[in-house]
């Protein structure tokens, strides 16, 4: 009878300990794939409220230039000189942006990288590569949301833009 004999006892044993290993595995696995989905939703979270921030700010400032840039089109501003003024504009922003982010960002990641250094015992690595993304996608933000405000602008009459007091 196989449940008397003791070898056959140790292997269902062992059995069982790769069964409770293999549900502790998968267990910390689907853990880890929670909060990882948790912190991904609330990185989406944040960054669209961001980006929904910007697009009201900037749009919200050009809308009210209105007038200025009416009596600049009736003085002999052109559509490329306009342009070429927000696009200064827009790497203003996004610069003044990065300036703050950069540095801050830094910190935060040798911070994070030293609190994880005391278990895994690795040095800084600063995110070079997640860095140069944020720049680009600062830059899309501000550039896409600033291109809207400008061609809600182009079908201004300036004469009309001058009169308007407020908008």
């Amino acid at each position: 009878c196989p449940w008397n004999d003791p070898g056959a006892i140790s292997l269902q044993g062992e059995l069982m300990d790769v069964q409770g290993d293999m549900y502790l595995k998968i267990s910390l696995l689907l853990y880890s794939l929670y909060c990882l989905l948790a912190w991904l939703g609330l990185i989406i979270l944040t960054s669209l409220i961001s980006v929904a921030n910007v697009f009201n700010t900037i749009s919200t400032n050009v809308g009210l230039r209105r007038r200025d840039f009416g009596m600049l089109r009736s003085a002999g501003f052109r559509e490329k000189d306009l342009l070429r003024m927000m696009n200064y504009e827009c790497l203003t922003y996004g610069c003044k942006a990065l300036v703050w982010g950069v540095p801050i960002s830094l910190v935060l990641s040798y911070l994070i990288q030293a609190i994880d250094r005391g278990i895994t015992n690795t040095e800084f690595v600063p995110p070079w590569n997640a860095l140069l993304i944020a720049a680009l996608c600062v830059f899309i933000v501000v550039f896409t949301t600033m291109f809207y405000a400008v061609s809600r602008l182009r079908k201004d009459n300036p004469i009309d833009a001058i009169r308007m007091e407020n908008t």
